[in-house]
């Protein structure tokens, strides 16, 4: 019998729950284990009872067992998936089969045991961390088709590595968990690239003045050329603002979030137990509380 037959915990299960995610609308279940080369997806009707199930495991991965695998919060068939060591997140589609897989690309950083998570309140960006001892955090927009990683301004680590990365609801604020046996809370900071759009826009300004400039008719108003005249004029203001539409359009297609600033707000340490790190961070349902394990 397989090991990983049942989500169910027995007497013949050898294999431990590491980490579970559930997707939209609560009727998928993706469940990690110990030492297991793969994540299981559970395909869950409406009483909670299993169904199917869809194995989703890196091709030609030589570490074998994987860090972490998150489903999407609003895509049914993304997910996530963090491999143990030595690689980048990689984004998972398995809508179809053989799975695809999509690599967060980075070449500035060695990735050791990388961490990732979705941003709720922004679904299509993603929060990383390579893992390394000169760590840092990272973002990157699925939705383009690059998809690479680009380094958060604001806060860095030299002397530790991070081990788990904790969104509020809000995305406001962030909770690294670092190997220094500290929590730290930060303020995220989203930011539009509007520098991009005023200088691409720059040129359409100057165009629609002399647009406007340009409709003064010397005719005489009400007569036939005058009227001629006046067509002309509004046709070709009609063309400038729909290039101008269409030019927006594109730029908007090209514009992504992905500038993200860190500030640090609080740093909680356990002045008791100063052995061992702590084993998971959270924010209360309201975001108002740190609470930690």
């Amino acid at each position: 019998e397989d090991l990983a037959s049942s989500p169910q915990r027995s007497s013949s299960f050898e294999l431990a729950v590491e980490e579970m995610s559930w997707g939209p609308r609560s009727r998928r279940l993706l469940v990690t284990y110990a030492n297991c080369p793969r994540a299981i997806l559970w395909l869950l009707d409406s009483k909670g009872n299993k169904k199917d199930r869809t194995n989703i495991e890196i091709p030609n991965y030589p570490h074998g067992a994987l860090g972490s695998a998150i489903l999407h919060p609003k895509l049914p068939n993304i997910a996530l998936v963090c491999p143990s060591h030595d690689a980048a997140p990689l984004l998972c589609r398995f809508d179809k089969t053989p799975h695809r897989f999509d690599v967060l690309k980075d070449t500035t950083m060695k990735w050791s045991r990388p961490i990732a998570t979705f941003m709720k309140r922004y679904p299509n960006l993603v929060l990383a961390a390579s893992g390394d001892r000169k760590d840092s955090i990272f973002v990157a927009d699925i939705s383009t088709q690059e998809k690479n990683l680009k380094r958060c301004e604001g806060i860095s680590f030299s002397q530790f590595q991070i081990y788990d990365i904790v969104i509020s609801k809000s995305a406001k604020l962030v909770l690294l968990q670092c190997s220094d046996r500290a929590v730290r809370l930060c303020m995220l900071t989203i930011h539009d690239d509007d520098d991009v759009d005023d200088d691409d826009f720059e040129d359409e300004h100057v165009e629609e003045r002399k647009i406007k400039k340009g409709i003064k008719i010397k005719f005489k108003k009400g007569s036939k050329k005058w009227i001629q005249e006046q067509k002309k004029a509004e046709e070709r203001k009609r063309k400038a603002e729909e290039a101008r539409r269409k030019r927006r359009e594109e730029l908007r297609g090209r514009k992504t979030m992905t500038r993200i600033s860190l500030t640090l707000l609080h740093q909680f340490v356990d002045t008791v137990n100063t052995r061992q790190s702590w084993y998971t961070p959270c924010f209360s349902g309201d975001s108002e509380y740190v609470v930690a394990a």
